[in-house]
């Protein structure tokens, strides 16, 4: 530490808050030779002098510098006169020299400061992010630490589909529902993507508008100015793109450019990670042929929905399909196109439901529905809505034109037809059955046939 005392006529202030920063400095001693000066400094530790006794400073303890901010000769000459040997006499010359070295070292510690806060906040994010595996947390939490650390009002995640090689959006702040809904779009040579994508760190445009090579209407439209992105990849392949943005012009700093490219690594791996780990679930989930959920997962969701259902005191409806004539279909024109068939139907299926619905494979030619919050009336609808589309559409086969498949459907509702997963899977498939028994091609309720 070196003990320095400051000598001045009002001006202390300015000096007494830069160097209390500087941590290898010590103030022992503050003299105010202004007598109007109503703000009279303070240290915790040092002495306080004034214009009668200013000269007793040299006579602290421990002296070793002397800064003379007065600017006044004869002071200087005193101070320059009655000095003790060692303790070092810095003018208003030498100040002005201080002051610009105590000035750039607060602004370097101001950065070091700064970057220690982003970097902490990126060693919360792959706190955060270790313990996320679901690919939708992942993405928000990504959004959100990138505009903590930039200081942004908005921002966005596009994800890389690589089968389409498109990006989508994952997770979107600050910006209006219209902006949110621009759900995909293709790499363009000359677009702002394959503009990022080029450059191998984060890219930071200042202001779009006056960028006349800037061509993207929708940002514009949005009012976004400033943009900076950076890519994802992990060992070089593309995961996505991280984007930050304010709605006035702005240079991002050196240090939030740092921060936003260091982020970037945990996310692309978090990111690379959560994918793989929902790409794992879907294909645990997911009936290879149809692409609706498979026969376990419909079970366990259904004695989940049945659950929420008892809590919420709300009905859930379970719709049970079965393709009419379907094993002569495949005898008629082969299991090929028997197989193409199911693929259609499931289509239309998707088409059909809400999204709130879960669709599965039961098995062979039976698929399933679970409704929830959806009494017997409302379940009819959907299961109508279905068996038209189905009936009216033409299976691709061998034969010119194709060939049509029906559908028989049976409806069960909890808790007026059944209070248990089995009950309520078994009466919607008597239901079906029904169906068929009626002739084909038709919909109908456990409670209506029942009755």
């Amino acid at each position: 530490m070196v003990n320095t005392a400051i000598i001045g006529k009002g001006q202390e202030g300015d000096w007494l808050e830069a160097l209390s920063r500087i941590k290898t400095i010590q103030l022992i001693g503050i003299a105010n030779l202004n007598e109007r000066s109503e703000d009279f400094p303070s240290v915790e530790g040092a002495r306080v002098f004034t214009e009668e006794d200013y000269l007793d400073l040299l006579g602290l303890e421990g002296l070793e510098v002397v800064v003379d901010l007065t600017g006044d000769e004869a002071v200087n000459r005193q101070l320059r006169q009655r000095k003790p040997p060692g303790v070092i006499l810095i003018n208003e010359a030498g100040s002005r020299l201080l002051w610009d070295l105590v000035e750039e070292t607060n602004r370097e510690w101001e950065e070091i400061r700064g970057l220690l806060d982003q970097y902490r906040i990126v060693y919360d994010l792959s706190l955060s992010l270790s313990s996320k595996e679901n690919i939708g947390e992942v993405m928000e939490a990504i959004v959100e630490h990138a505009l903590t650390i930039t200081h942004s009002p908005a921002g966005s995640l596009a994800i890389f589909d690589e089968e389409t090689e498109e990006m989508r959006f994952g997770a979107v702040k600050g910006f209006s529902t219209r902006f949110s809904q621009t759900y995909r779009w293709r790499l363009r040579d000359g677009g702002l993507t394959s503009f990022i994508l080029k450059n191998p760190g984060p890219l930071s445009l200042p202001d779009v508008r006056s960028d006349s090579a800037f061509d993207n209407p929708v940002m514009l439209e949005e009012g976004i100015r400033a943009v900076a992105a950076v890519p994802l990849r992990v060992e070089k392949e593309l995961v996505g793109i991280l984007y930050v943005d304010d709605f006035v012009s702005r240079h991002y700093s050196r240090q939030e450019l740092s921060a936003l490219s260091l982020l970037s690594v945990h996310a692309a791996v978090a990111l690379k990670k959560a994918k793989v780990i929902e790409q794992s679930w879907r294909i645990a989930t997911t009936d290879a042929l149809t692409g609706l959920y498979n026969y376990y997962y419909f079970q366990e969701r259904l004695e989940d929905e049945l659950k929420r259902a008892f809590h919420a005191q709300k009905s859930l409806s379970l719709i049970f399909c079965d393709l009419d004539s379907f094993k002569k279909f495949n005898d008629t024109y082969g299991h090929t196109a028997g197989n193409m068939a199911l693929k259609e139907v499931s289509r239309i299926i998707k088409e059909c439901k809400r999204r709130i619905d879960i669709a599965a494979r039961y098995g062979g030619e039976e698929l399933v529905l679970i409704l929830p919050e959806t009494d017997d009336l409302s379940a009819q609808v959907i299961a109508e809505r279905i068996r038209r589309e189905i009936a009216g559409f033409s299976f691709e086969t061998s034969s010119p034109g194709g060939a049509p498949l029906t559908v028989s459907i049976g409806i069960a509702t909890y808790p007026q037809d059944a209070q248990h997963k089995q009950s309520l899977i078994d009466k919607a498939d008597w239901a079906m059955y029904c169906a068929k028994r009626k002739g084909r091609n038709q919909t109908c309720t456990y409670a209506g046939e029942e009755s």
